[in-house]
C-alpha cells in the first residue's frame, strides 16, 4: 500500500474514531445537563413550596390565608410560569394569581412526612406543568376538630426546561465541531510525525532503484529495524547473485573461445586438403554456434545487469569507444563528432553502455565513408542519443529486418549480424528505445533513448 493511501486511511479511521467519540461525549453531556437542570429546578421547587408553608396562616374565622405573597413575581402574573396550590380533601383553598382560573389536579397525594413528589401536570394555557408535590398538615383550627391534612404544589412550565436543554444543545454542537476539527488536525500530525520513517524508506529505496545509493540507512526506528535489516540482506544477494551471474557468463565465454578456435583451425586444415564443401559446412556452423553463443551470453548478462540501477557518465564511455574504434581498420580515416555534454549520465550500467554504443559505433565505422556524428542530450528523465553516419544508409523495408539476430545485409562486411540486436535487446531490458532512420548525409541514423538518473553525479 502507498504511503499516501496509507495515511489517508489513517486520518480517515482517525475522523471516524474522533466523530464517533464526540458523539458519545455530546450525547453525554446533554444527558448530564438535563439531570443537572432538572436538579436545580427540583431545589427551586421545593424552596418555593418551603416557602408556601412558611406562609400559611388562618384569619379569625379559622380559614386559611396566606400571610404573604411569595417573591418569584411570576406567581402573580397570570400564566407567567411559576405556579402554587394548596388543597385539601373538600377541594382547592388557595391558588396562586398566576392560575388565573385553571386548577391543578393533583391524583395520588404523597402522605404526610414522605418526600416531595415530583410529576407533570395539565396546566393553564394548555401549558404542560413540572410540579413538586409535598402534603402537610396544619395545626388545628380555632373551631376544628382536628388537624387539617393539606396538599401543597409548586410548578413550572415544562417548556423552560426543555428550551434551556435546546439551547445548550444548540452550543454543544459548533463546540464539538471545533473539538473534532482541533483532534483531526492533531491526529494528521501524529499520523504524518508516525509515517515519516516509512517516507524515509520509501525515499532510501528510490535512491537504490536510481542507483544513487546501494544500501538502506540503518538509523531507523526499532519497529523499522528488522525490516531495513531484511531488506539490506536481500540487496547484498542480489548483488551477489548478480556478481556471479556475469561472472558465470564470463567464463562460459572463456571457455567456448578455445574449442571454436580449434574448430576453426580444423576446418582451414580441411580446406587445405582439399575437403572445401566439408571446411565450408563446418565454418557456417561455427558461425552459426558462435553467433548463439554470443546472444545467450549477451541476453544472460542483460537479464542479470538490468535488475538493478546503474549511473553511467556518457562523455566518458564515449571517448574511450572511439579512441578504441579508431585503432580498427577504417577507423583512424574516420572523422568523429561528438557532441555530449559534460556529466551527462544515463541510468544504465556502465559495461551495457558500453555495449550499446560499441555496436552502434562499431556499425557506424563499417559503413562510413568519412564522418560519424553522435549528439547526446538530457529529455526530462530520459537521454536522447543520436549516431549517425554518411555511409549508404539501410532502405526503409530493410530496417526493421537489420534488428533481427543474425541478419547480415551484405556478408562482404566482417560480422556476426548481431551488433544491433544485442543493443536493441539491451536497450529494451532497460526500457529504452532503440529505432532506425535515415541521416541529412544519407547514411544510417539510430535514435535511441535511455532513462535518465533522477539526480545527476
Amino acid at each position: 500500500m502507498p504511503v499516501k493511501s496509507l495515511r489517508i486511511r489513517l486520518l480517515a479511521a482517525a475522523a471516524i474514531v474522533v466523530s464517533l467519540v464526540l458523539l458519545v461525549a455530546g450525547g453525554a453531556l446533554v444527558v448530564l445537563f438535563e439531570r443537572n437542570v432538572v436538579r436545580s429546578i427540583d431545589i427551586e421547587l421545593d424552596a418555593h413550596l418551603d416557602q408556601l408553608a412558611s406562609v400559611l396562616g388562618r384569619d379569625e374565622n379559622g380559614r386559611l390565608t396566606v400571610d404573604n405573597e411569595l417573591a418569584d413575581p411570576r406567581f402573580r402574573r397570570p400564566y407567567g410560569g411559576r405556579y402554587w396550590q394548596v388543597s385539601s380533601d373538600a377541594g382547592v383553598v388557595l391558588r396562586s394569581r398566576s392560575l388565573w382560573d385553571a386548577l391543578l389536579q393533583i391524583d395520588d397525594t404523597p402522605a404526610p412526612g414522605q418526600a416531595v413528589s415530583r410529576r407533570q401536570l395539565p396546566g393553564p394555557d394548555r401549558q404542560v406543568l413540572y410540579a413538586a408535590v409535598r402534603s402537610v398538615i396544619l395545626d388545628e383550627a380555632p373551631r376544628g376538630p382536628k388537624d387539617e391534612h393539606y396538599v401543597l404544589v409548586a410548578a413550572m412550565d415544562r417548556a423552560e426546561i426543555d428550551d434551556i436543554n435546546a439551547k445548550f444543545g444548540g452550543d454543544i454542537l459548533p463546540a464539538l465541531g471545533v473539538f473534532a476539527l482541533l483532534l483531526i488536525a492533531a491526529a494528521w500530525a501524529q499520523v504524518s510525525v508516525g509515517l515519516a520513517p516509512l517516507e524515509k524508506l520509501r525515499t532510501e529505496l528510490e535512491s537504490v532503484r536510481l542507483g544513487e545509493t546501494r544500501r538502506l540507512d540503518t538509523d531507523v526506528p526499532s519497529e523499522l529495524e528488522p525490516l531495513v535489516a531484511e531488506t539490506n540482506r536481500l540487496l547484498d544477494a542480489q548483488e551477489t547473485a548478480l556478481i556471479k551471474a556475469r561472472a558465470r557468463a564470463g567464463d562460459l565465454a572463456h571457455g567456448l573461445k578455445t574449442p571454436l578456435t580449434a574448430l576453426s583451425v580444423l576446418a582451414e586444415g580441411l580446406r587445405a586438403e582439399g575437403q572445401q564443401g566439408l571446411a565450408q559446412d563446418i565454418e557456417n556452423h561455427l558461425k552459426g554456434l558462435g553467433r548463439h553463443v554470443e546472444r545467450e551470453l549477451a541476453r544472460s548478462r542483460i537479464a542479470a545487469g538490468a535488475q538493478i540501477s546503474h549511473r553511467a557518465l556518457l562523455d566518458q564511455t564515449v571517448s574511450g569507444l572511439v579512441k578504441t574504434i579508431s585503432k580498427l581498420p577504417r577507423g583512424d580515416g574516420i572523422d568523429w563528432c561528438i557532441d555530449s555534454p559534460a556529466g551527462l549520465t544515463a541510468a544504465v550500467d556502465d559495461a551495457d553502455l558500453a555495449e550499446i554504443l560499441g555496436n552502434l559505433l562499431d556499425n557506424a565505422r563499417k559503413w562510413a565513408r568519412s564522418m560519424v556524428t553522435l549528439t547526446a542530450h538530457r529529455r526530462g528523465r530520459e537521454i536522447e542519443i543520436l549516431v549517425e553516419d554518411d555511409g549508404p544508409g539501410i532502405p526503409v523495408a530493410d530496417r526493421s529486418r537489420v534488428l533481427n539476430r543474425g541478419i547480415r545485409l551484405d556478408e562482404r562486411v566482417p560480422g556476426s549480424g548481431l551488433g544491433l540486436t544485442i543493443a536493441k535487446e539491451i536497450v529494451e531490458a532497460y526500457h529504452g528505445q532503440l529505432e532506425l532512420g535515415g541521416s541529412e548525409a544519407g547514411g544510417l541514423l539510430v535514435s535511441l533513448i535511455l532513462p535518465a538518473p533522477d539526480k545527476p553525479f
